[in-house]
């Protein structure tokens, strides 16, 4: 959990890698997590990369249905 924190703070200060690294780390410990799979998501679209971007927001919303956001 304080992966994904942290992985939200360094996304909303534009730092995509280190970002991309805690969602990562997060994800290494329960691989199907909606909130680190989708802001790994926000973290692909912001590096353009949509269709990884697409996939992480459906594997988030199949881990999560009832959110839907």
């Amino acid at each position: 959990r304080a992966q994904e924190a942290a992985g939200w703070e360094l996304l909303k200060q534009g730092k995509l890698r280190l970002a991309s690294a805690q969602f990562e780390e997060a994800l290494e410990a329960a691989p199907h997590s909606a909130g680190p799979l989708a802001g790994l998501g926000y973290v692909r679209m912001q590096e353009k990369r949509f269709a990884d971007a697409e996939e992480l927001f459906r594997k988030a919303r199949v881990a999560a249905p009832e959110k839907k956001e």
